[in-house]
């Protein structure tokens, strides 16, 4: 929602008003949903996890592409509003979904 209000008055006033409210679900937790493999040098979701289909076995479903891509965008808007707010971009969120090509 914050994303989307930014969108609409895209300004430091607006980004400043809204930080609180982005901040409190901190992009951090959005990196702990994903784990790093380091026998194949990537960030790997589930198990357990439940895509969107709801139709495949939670505890044996690995990287189901609709939820790599929304974590890996999810990383990406954090990114911005840490820019929009005159932060540094946080290192360990530029490394992020395998698979996706927009992080490597």
């Amino acid at each position: 929602m914050a994303e989307l209000c930014y969108r609409a008055h895209p300004n430091r006033e607006t980004a400043e008003a809204l930080s609180a409210m982005w901040f409190s679900n901190p992009p951090s937790s959005w990196r702990s949903f994903a784990y790093f493999d380091s026998k194949n040098g990537r960030y790997v979701l589930g198990p357990p996890v439940i895509p969107a289909q709801e139709n495949h076995p939670a505890r044996e479903t690995w990287n189901p592409t609709f939820e790599l891509e929304y974590w890996a965008d999810a990383l990406d808007t954090a990114q911005r509003w840490r820019e929009r707010l005159g932060m540094a971009r946080h290192p360990s969120g530029t490394t992020c979904a395998p698979g996706s090509r927009r992080f490597r």
